[in-house]
């Protein structure tokens, strides 16, 4: 909905990120705005363990470190209006960081 090119599921080799490794992290929505490399992620109810909120900060450290910039939303299925509202407030977030990129 905010006209932005960007391209879904798009891999990155570890190995490209410093990693002896040939697997690849995936990046939920990957966006390039001004030469920069931009990362969305929509995190489900699944991020909010422990070992993955461990994995996902040691991979947005690698990301980042690597010149991307890392953005994350968390996911509320909209069912309902408060949830759509909140929804829509975090696009809005993010439509205002990526346009100052």
């Amino acid at each position: 909905n905010l006209g932005v090119t960007y391209k879904f599921n798009f891999p990155v080799s570890k190995s490209s990120l410093g990693i002896k490794s040939s697997a690849s992290y995936f990046l939920d929505f990957y966006i390039e705005k001004n030469g920069k490399k931009v990362d969305l992620e929509i995190d489900g109810k699944q991020h909010k363990y422990d070992d993955r909120k461990k994995s996902d900060s040691e991979r947005d450290r690698l990301l980042t470190s690597n010149s991307f910039l890392v953005y994350r939303i968390d996911w509320k299925n909209p069912i309902n209006d408060e949830a759509k509202k909140y929804m829509e407030n975090e696009v809005e977030k993010f439509r205002i960081f990526l346009e100052n990129q």
